[in-house]
């Protein structure tokens, strides 16, 4: 994370924000794997409200590397302070214009999410990444909850 000089008086205005955030709603459906997310706008929806009542705003500014579009976030304070990420990048699937504005939406969404501690997907619990479909996680079992006793 990357910070102006002094931070004394963002960073009050931050833990305020972080402090009463919820996640967003999960508003889309992603129809290849079928899971729900929360789109960029539904959490920018949530998000910048919340963040101009304690004086903050959030600006975000896109590049390119070898690793494809890279968004860094910025959370500004009318002070002028202002607290940054160290970006995230985000693969091209598709080398044309409808690849790249897919990579920069998720690298926004992802990165505003994660600067602001919050979830905007459905947790598998890592299951997509090792490439397994749903509902076939090793060594998981689904204990059924006990019966209150008297």
């Amino acid at each position: 994370m990357n910070t102006s000089a002094e931070i004394d008086k963002i960073v009050p205005a931050f833990v305020a924000v972080l402090s009463g955030l919820n996640n967003p709603v999960f508003d889309s459906i992603n129809p290849f794997h079928k899971n729900r997310y929360a789109s960029l706008a539904g959490v920018r929806n949530l998000v910048v409200p919340v963040l101009a009542s304690k004086g903050l705003a959030v600006s975000q500014s896109l590049s390119t590397n070898e690793h494809g579009v890279v968004c860094k976030t910025r959370i500004l304070h009318v002070s002028g302070q202002w607290l940054e990420s160290d970006g995230f990048a985000v693969p091209v699937n598709k080398a044309d214009s409808q690849g790249a504005a897919a990579a920069s939406t998720y690298a926004r969404r992802y990165d505003l999410q994660a600067g602001l501690g919050i979830g905007g997907e459905d947790d598998d619990d890592g299951e997509a990444a090792m490439g397994r479909p749903k509902g076939t996680a090793k060594g998981a079992t689904k204990v059924p909850l006990a019966a209150p006793s008297d």
